[in-house]
């Protein structure tokens, strides 16, 4: 949400549902984050504008940062736009 409005992008929503997968041969190790937003706009956004804040996200997450070396991360944004 801070990166959204940082963008000056306006919005009236935001949640998120994150699935993981483990390895219990490995002391239950996370190996894997599967990350998806869902946010509805006011506005449409275009696809590279949607591919720029997933990039961003990955970037300037300290948690994503934090891991990312150790366990594979994915990242992905649903919208919906609010019609007028």
């Amino acid at each position: 949400m801070k990166l959204l409005n940082k963008k000056r992008i306006s919005f009236t929503s935001v949640s998120f549902h994150v699935e993981g997968i483990r390895n219990t041969e490995i002391a239950n190790r996370v190996e894997a984050i599967d990350i998806t937003a869902y946010v509805t706009f006011d506005k449409e956004l275009s696809k590279e504008q949607l591919k720029k804040l997933e990039e961003l996200v990955i970037k300037n997450c300290g948690m994503i940062q934090t891991i990312i070396g150790s366990v594979k991360v994915t990242y992905n944004i649903h919208y919906h736009q609010l019609t007028d």
